[in-house]
């Protein structure tokens, strides 16, 4: 479990930093070490932390009509997803979370943009598709993060925004999957902390596009181990 908290506390700091990576860079970690449901459980535990934490001083920032763009379209593909995590098979569904978290490490690493799709109609998809992966891959930021690129928003409009949206879907997905045994929570969060305080004191010492590839690059690394726990070659 020791891979799972430092997973957790370099999530934080990334968070910190650049304004996401959390669940982009812990999930897959903690999907290859406690299998699909419960590392999804613990993460969309640990991502409701960290939003209101965020979210606390900022909230006054919160856009609330794209918020709703972005939360609606999510909490109704939440129900479906759910169900399909909880029948799909245990190893193919870390398959799934893994293969979706490479290639969203994959498309935010090459800058991908799509022009339509910044607008109303962009918010609904990136918060339907936000929704699914939440639900079965433990992070829905990809998505997002895509649109405010396209939108041009930059991190310190997004950030409240997103973290309101985000607070609601993570709970949403709580409400569906369950949440994860309590014995799992602790030293994640302990992690968690660490991470968010590391963060905080070397925000403006570190560069962030340097932390923004490595975490994608750990993203595309745990992403990768979660499909061989998957397929039966995992962490154990």
């Amino acid at each position: 479990m020791v891979l799972g908290v430092a997973a957790v506390a370099a999530g934080a700091l990334a968070q910190a930093v650049t304004g996401f990576g959390f669940a982009l860079v812990c999930a897959p970690f903690l999907v290859a070490l406690l299998g699909a449901l419960n590392g999804i459980r613990l993460t969309l535990v640990l991502s409701a932390a960290v939003d209101l934490v965020i979210l606390a001083p900022e909230a006054r920032r919160v856009e609330g009509a794209t918020g709703l763009l972005l939360a609606l379209p999510a909490l109704a593909v939440v129900p479906p997803a759910a169900w399909v995590a909880r029948h799909l098979d245990t190893g193919l569904l870390a398959v799934v979370a893994g293969s979706l978290i490479v290639t969203a490490a994959a498309v935010l690493a090459a800058g991908w943009r799509v022009e339509r799709l910044s607008g109303r109609l962009g918010a609904l998809c990136a918060g339907a598709v936000a929704g699914v992966m939440n639900t079965v891959a433990g992070t829905g930021g990809p998505s997002m993060a895509m649109w405010a690129a396209n939108a041009g928003w930059p991190v310190a409009r997004a950030r409240p925004t997103f973290q309101a949206a985000f607070l609601v879907i993570n709970l949403a997905g709580l409400a569906t999957l369950g949440l994860p045994p309590l014995h799992l929570v602790g030293l994640p969060l302990l992690g968690l902390a660490a991470g968010a305080a590391a963060g905080a004191i070397l925000a403006r010492r570190l560069p962030e596009p340097a932390v923004r590839r490595a975490a994608l690059a750990l993203a595309a690394v745990g992403g990768a181990a979660a499909i061989a726990r998957g397929l039966g070659l995992g962490l154990g």
